[in-house]
């Protein structure tokens, strides 16, 4: 099993940043993926909205959810001596990376 591990403020910060195009569904972020018009998509001209799954409330109650529901698998699986863990911080390249050599010698 692998286990992504990403600090909570971290995935609140890449969740609540996210905005999603009211015409043609392409997801941008306010950091990482900006428009260039604030609220307007690149892609088709319309609105962006920030889902209420994506407001910080909502984050913080699935952020608790996914530990509760979690945590007991994860522990199963590190007693097992089966879990793969892998820092989720870094960018996706390095993780890829780090995965893939990791299952290769697994």
């Amino acid at each position: 099993m692998v286990e992504l591990v990403l600090a909570d403020a971290e995935a609140a910060r890449r969740l609540t940043g996210r905005r999603l195009c009211r015409g043609c569904g392409r997801v941008w972020h306010v950091e990482s993926a900006p428009t260039q018009v604030d609220g307007v998509c690149d892609r088709c001209g319309s609105g962006l909205v920030h889902r209420e799954d994506d407001l910080p409330a909502a984050v913080a109650r699935k952020l608790g959810v996914h530990h509760l529901h979690s945590a007991p698998v994860l522990a199963r699986y590190r007693f097992a001596g089966s879990l793969i863990s892998v820092d989720a911080a870094r960018p996706a390249e390095e993780i890829t990376t780090e995965l893939a050599g990791r299952l290769a010698r697994s």
